[in-house]
Parts: C-alpha cells; sequence; structure tokens
C-alpha cells in the first residue's frame, strides 16, 4: 500500500487509513500486562467475529493490492484497522483508541492547511527557467547575427 501511494501525493484517506493503523497497532502491550484483561464469552465471541471478518478483508486488500485499486486498498485497510480496534477493545478496555472518524477528521484538517500553503505560481518554475533560458538563448543569438 505505501508503495502504491508514494508516487503521488497521498490523499487526506491515504493518509487517514494509515495513521488509524497506526493508532491501533502503537504500543500494542505484551499479554502479561497489567491492562490487559480476558474477555468473557459474550466479548471473546465478538474477538472471534472481528477476526472472521478481519482476514476476509485481508484476502480483499491482496486482491484489490493486485488491482491496483489504491482507492479500495485505503477503505479496506480502515476497515481492516477497525477490526484490529475492537479485537484490542476486548482485550484492553480502559486504553483509549481513537476511531477512524476522529483521526479522518485530524487528518484532512492537517491535508487542506498543507494543500494551502502549495503556492501554484511556484509549481512549475522548472519549466519556466527552461523557457526563460530559450528565449534567453535565441535572443542572444539574434543579436550575434
Amino acid at each position: 500500500f505505501l508503495v502504491q501511494i508514494e508516487d503521488g501525493i497521498a490523499s487526506a484517506s491515504q493518509r487517514s487509513s494509515l495513521e488509524y493503523a497506526d493508532a491501533v497497532l502503537m504500543g500494542w502491550p505484551d499479554s502479561d500486562s497489567n491492562d490487559v484483561t480476558i474477555p468473557d464469552e459474550t466479548s471473546f465471541n465478538n474477538v472471534l467475529k472481528n477476526v472472521r471478518n478481519m482476514e476476509k478483508n485481508i484476502i480483499k486488500f491482496s486482491e484489490l493490492e493486485r488491482d491496483h485499486d489504491i482507492d479500495g486498498m485505503t477503505s479496506m485497510l480502515a476497515k481492516i484497522s477497525e477490526s484490529v480496534a475492537k479485537i484490542r477493545g476486548a482485550y484492553q478496555p480502559d486504553f483509549p483508541l481513537p476511531t477512524f472518524a476522529e483521526i479522518q477528521r485530524v487528518v484532512k484538517d492537517e491535508w487542506d492547511e498543507e494543500m494551502g500553503n502549495i503556492n501554484p505560481d511556484s509549481a512549475n518554475v522548472a519549466s519556466g527557467l527552461v523557457n526563460e533560458t530559450q528565449v534567453e538563448d535565441k535572443e542572444s543569438e539574434a543579436n550575434e547575427s
């Protein structure tokens, strides 16, 4: 996924998916950590359901990757991360995990600010310099003749 989006500027949704995946995986506790609990039967059944959903979504993600469907991969990564967050929440209920919507809001604001800082007038500076140099060369040649 990272290789797929490296070729251009990552969109806000692509960044959001990556940030959400990072957030749910960061600081994963050891199994003997004090804040890890054993889920009750209902919670454990939900864990199993989320593991199955996650596995299905990983297969779909791989298919989207083969098809070079970056938008599909972006959406699927968020779904996979949501399953991971639910699983983590069952074992670490007091750990504050952000929702995808929360991450998306923050990333969108940052992305909008970054895009607002891009100066469209300077986007073609290199090609403008080449054109100016060519014009100057032609003028010099004309003056020498």
